[in-house]
């Protein structure tokens, strides 16, 4: 199975942005490699990380006007 793996082309060039997407692609790999009886805490973190970055990029989102047109 093919798996996102982080490289260069990734980089966003804001740190904390790539720094979050970076652990995400650690984390989504942690669930692709996962045992059977560590995979769902796998998930929930994973699932957790991605509700916190979403929520992030939200507040960006509204504290700077940004709209998607």
């Amino acid at each position: 199975m093919l798996t996102l793996q982080w490289s260069e082309t990734l980089v966003l060039g804001v740190p904390v942005m790539d720094a979050t997407h970076h652990e995400f692609v650690d984390l989504l790999a942690g669930v692709v490699s996962a045992p059977d009886h560590d995979l769902l805490d796998q998930w929930q973190t994973l699932v957790e990380h991605t509700d916190q970055h979403f929520a992030r990029e939200d507040r960006w989102m509204t504290d700077t006007g940004f709209t998607s047109t």
